[in-house]
């Protein structure tokens, strides 16, 4: 079993996939932070991949929150989040915000939610 953060990274145009694997904690929010700001300037939309990592915990649940956080305040792009557990596939897919970013979490006017997810 992986216990540390492994990541790779793909980058396609204006587009980039972010595959997490193993254990991620508060500890990794600087890496993750690091990751996502040295992506092109074009990239404009990131996929971040939770398919290999192992039961995402409350540690690794505020990470990806807080990269993702970033990526919205320093891109104000789009992200798709993709999991899977032993009974669920899931991905969530934000749209491009309109105006400034609003507090994380929150309701973003005219911006595409779409959340699609197989129960296994």
């Amino acid at each position: 079993m992986i216990d540390r953060l492994q990541h790779q990274l793909e980058i396609n145009g204006e587009a980039a996939t972010l595959y997490l694997a193993g254990g991620i904690s508060t500890s990794d929010i600087p890496a993750l932070r690091a990751i996502c700001s040295s992506l092109p300037a074009p990239v404009m939309t990131l996929r971040v991949d939770l398919h290999a990592m192992r039961a995402p915990g409350p540690d690794a649940v505020s990470a990806v929150r807080a990269m993702l956080h970033d990526w919205r305040a320093e891109r104000r792009g789009e992200f798709r989040l993709s999991l899977c557990t032993s009974h669920l596939v899931a991905t969530y897919r934000e749209g491009m915000e309109e105006a400034a970013p609003a507090r994380f979490g929150a309701p973003v006017r005219g911006s595409q939610h779409a959340l699609m997810a197989t129960f296994l």
